[in-house]
């Protein structure tokens, strides 16, 4: 799981509270990266309040601009797969990341969503 930010801290904190309360399916194992581009603000606190909790790392990225941060996820990632979620979003229990690394566990499976709003 890929999360990259700039200067939302307080955001970041809420969506990894969320994210440690949800689980992956048996056998697969996740990491969160969360790619901080250049934040002035606590963002680098944030991270390190979670390393405990969630298999968490952070990546700095000096670069402005989100393609640039999604590059850099790409770069330090140690997985098969990318899923690539906004530093504001809340993901419910059952749904979203943990669902979406079960889904791509199998080789034959695909994955579509809907907009969020």
């Amino acid at each position: 799981i890929a999360i990259c930010t700039w200067n939302r801290a307080a955001q970041l904190a809420r969506t990894l509270d969320v994210l440690r309360s949800t689980s992956t399916a048996a056998g697969v194992d996740a990491e969160v990266i969360v790619v901080n581009n250049n934040s002035t603000d606590e963002t680098s606190d944030v991270i390190r309040r979670y390393s405990g909790q969630l298999p968490i790392r952070e990546a700095f990225e000096p670069k402005p601009g989100l393609s640039i941060a999604r590059n850099r996820a790409i770069d330090e990632a140690a997985g098969n797969y990318i899923i690539y979620i906004d530093d504001d979003i809340f993901v419910a229990i059952g749904t979203g990341a943990p669902t979406v690394v079960q889904a791509t566990s199998s080789a034959n499976s695909s994955l579509t969503g809907d907009q969020l709003s």
